[in-house]
């Protein structure tokens, strides 16, 4: 008796999702084919649970689909470069991490949605950023795997961790949220090398095509006219051809 009343009460929150004419068929086959009024009770509960596991993935759509509907523009208002002086001659500006998040958070609390980050090791030298969106009893999970270490002499190792670790959450939220406006400026004119977070996407990049970065490097410093011992160390200006030729390699693929 006490298992059978715990399944009714686990398939008591649920019942409303399912039709009530499928519980009474259900009912009825159970009783025509001998069975007792427990196995009657957990396939009753499993059906309610899985009807409800619907209705909550209904919910967390439309409330996804609200919050992109009303979600103000990423302001890019972190700028990159010293376009007067230090030995540098470029600049733009692009979202933060801190820019995307205090932008979205209203909205998404306005319509039942919440967040947090997750990490999964996925090699030796790779670190995988996790964003969990859940709301109304579901949630979804993206993730973005970048390289967990640079050749970069411009930056500390402790640097090197925390500017990784910022551009893969960065790149989840944004995939997971479905944004589209966080990337950098196009209409800045930058001369110097990449940026961190252009050399983390670069990065990431080479790893999914598994393409050769000697020969890489040497493709890019053939546009630039000049040795590029380093992805750190590529021109910004050649940033998205070098992109768009990785881009086609995983076209091919």
């Amino acid at each position: 008796m006490a298992k059978q009343a715990e399944l009714a009460n686990r398939s008591q929150a649920g019942l409303a999702a399912v039709e009530q004419p499928s519980m009474a068929r259900l009912m009825e086959l159970a009783i025509t084919q001998g069975e007792d009024g427990a196995k009657a009770l957990e396939r009753l509960a499993a059906i309610s649970e899985r009807a409800e596991a619907r209705q909550c993935a209904l919910r967390f759509a439309d409330a996804l689909a609200a919050f992109q509907a009303e979600c103000p523009p990423i302001k890019k208002e972190t700028r990159v470069g010293d376009p007067g002086g230090g030995g540098l001659s470029f600049s733009y500006r692009f979202a933060d991490l801190d820019m995307v998040a205090t932008t979205v958070r209203p909205c998404l609390h306005k319509h039942g949605l919440s967040y947090y980050f997750d990490e999964e090791p996925v090699g030796e030298r790779q670190l995988r950023a996790i964003f969990v969106l859940q709301g109304h009893g579901h949630e979804t999970r993206t993730g973005f795997t970048v390289p967990a270490e640079w050749s970069s002499g411009r930056m500390s190792a402790q640097q090197k961790v925390s500017a990784t670790n910022t551009f893969a959450k960065r790149q989840a939220m944004v995939g997971g949220l479905g944004l589209t406006t966080t990337e950098p400026d196009t209409d800045a004119a930058p001369v110097g090398t990449v940026s961190p977070d252009h050399a983390a996407n670069i990065h990431a990049l080479l790893g999914e095509t598994k393409a050769d970065e000697p020969k890489f490097l040497a493709y890019v410093a053939s546009m630039a006219g000049a040795e590029i011992p380093a992805v750190e160390e590529i021109p910004e200006v050649y940033y998205r051809a070098a992109v768009q030729a990785l881009e086609r390699k995983r076209g091919q693929a």
